[in-house]
């Protein structure tokens, strides 16, 4: 039997960024070692991301103009060892799990720069808008650095 879903966000569907309700993904994309111009296509390029959840997977695939990432999330709090490209970084290991009070769902990848620096990539999914926006809230705290960086993006569900 399924266990029960009630209470969790349900991220199913097909989701467009809002550039223009997001932040600037920049910062946070220079701090963890992406080229001049990866950082400034984030800024620009739109991106579609299709969702599919079950009670213990997350896949997502997400699309824009010259890029392609494709995520599978274990939802059982598990660490998996990753080998997977992020914005210029490597995450190591991954693990996923919700937020104890159900509403989010909290990516942390280990990751690691392209100039060996390591640290945390935490990305924290949740829905607002009556389940018609996600936000994906981003931050990166490099244990070599004092300042933590974040973003904010605002993704649309298309109807």
């Amino acid at each position: 039997t399924e266990p029960d879903q009630s209470g969790k966000p349900n991220f199913n569907g097909t989701w467009t960024l809002d550039l223009k309700a997001s932040d600037s993904a920049e910062p946070l994309l220079k701090q963890i070692g992406a080229s001049l111009l990866e950082q400034k296509l984030a800024a620009w390029i739109t991106l579609i991301a299709t969702i599919h959840q079950t009670e213990q997977v997350l896949t997502i695939a997400t699309r824009g103009l010259g890029f392609a990432l494709d995520k599978t999330l274990y939802l059982d709090g598990r660490t998996d060892p990753s080998n997977q490209q992020l914005f210029g970084a490597t995450a190591q290991k991954t693990r996923t799990a919700w937020s104890e009070d159900k509403k989010q769902l909290v990516e942390t990848h280990q990751i690691k720069t392209k100039q060996g620096k390591e640290g945390e990539l935490i990305i924290k999914r949740y829905l607002i808008n009556d389940g018609k926006s996600m936000v994906l809230a981003l931050t990166v705290k490099l244990n070599t650095e004092p300042q933590t960086t974040s973003a904010r993006e605002i993704w649309h569900k298309q109807p």
